[in-house]
């Protein structure tokens, strides 16, 4: 059902000629960790100010959805959520609206890869890496500690770099202590 809302999701974006990035679960998952998650989470490199537009272009297509706007200390400027429609459910998709900086370089060095048998722009391991550790919360802990894991120890090195350099020393800190 997810891959299923993915493509749903994405096919839209791509008519709207919206560019975005996988990330959260599902971009973990197709980077080499193992990890389960019940939703789609997807960076659009669209200003907030859009949203309300893209809300309504997306209903247009029948999914159903609530914007949000970011706290004024929030990495993300607002989440559109919406209810995607697979078979007798929804799944719920979140379309996070990147800010200047991460995000957007997110966006922007996003990869194709195929992920349930169709190809998605998928977050670089590096990019998604910062995403989780400035996300800071416990599973996104998790996460860039299962995306490190990953990584030879001359690319944990870089990580830890450019960690240090997006000035996430502390989330990296709490995320080291979930590697071993």
């Amino acid at each position: 059902m997810l891959n299923e809302a993915l493509r749903k999701v994405v096919a839209a974006l791509d008519r709207l000629g919206i560019a975005y990035a996988l990330v959260g679960g599902l971009a973990v998952a197709a980077r080499g960790a193992i990890r389960a998650t019940q939703d789609v989470d997807l960076v659009v490199n669209l200003p907030v100010q859009e949203a309300r537009s893209l809300e309504d272009s997306l209903k247009a297509v029948g999914f159903g959805g609530k914007f949000q706007r970011g706290a004024v200390d929030d990495p993300i400027a607002g989440v559109l959520r919406l209810a995607i429609p697979v078979a007798d459910a929804e799944v719920t998709c979140d379309l996070l609206f990147a800010t200047p900086g991460l995000q957007t370089r997110t966006v922007d060095n996003a990869m194709p890869v195929g992920v349930g048998g169709f190809v998605v722009k998928v977050a670089m391991p590096l990019d998604l890496f910062l995403l989780k550790l400035s996300a800071g919360g416990p599973q996104d802990l998790i996460d860039a500690a299962q995306l490190l894991k990953l990584q030879g120890r001359s690319e944990r090195a870089r990580w830890k770099s450019a960690a240090m350099r997006a000035r996430l020393a502390e989330e990296y800190n709490r995320c080291r202590k979930l590697f071993k």
